[in-house]
């Protein structure tokens, strides 16, 4: 947690993005190593209360994570693993790699 007060900088200062609509097709991406920040990118995607949408990104009108997800922070079955997966969660994505060399994004 110690990159927090740097990454609330670029979410609050710098990236273009609607947590009303995580999938505007201009918004930045944020990108992190995998796993590694995973809670700072479930802490993000809560503080800043970006939406639910479903895998067909369809709106839901929920919070993407919950403080209740957080709560379950890499625990079996959590919404908030401590490496998170693709289409768990919106506004999170798992960028292309070769086996543990990946990337995850915060789809801001």
């Amino acid at each position: 947690m110690v990159s927090a007060p740097l990454v609330y900088t670029i979410w609050n200062r710098v990236m273009r993005f609607d947590p009303e609509d995580p999938i505007w097709p201009n918004r930045d991406r944020f990108v992190l190593s995998n796993g590694h920040a995973s809670m700072l990118l479930w802490s993000v995607l809560h503080l800043t209360g970006t939406r639910a949408v479903n895998a067909d990104y369809e709106r839901l009108g929920q919070p993407s994570v919950s403080l209740e997800d957080i709560r379950h922070f890499r625990q079996m079955g959590s919404k908030a693993p401590g490496h998170p997966e693709y289409r768990w969660v919106s506004g999170f994505r798992l960028l292309n790699g070769i086996n543990r060399e990946r990337a995850n994004g915060v789809d801001a």
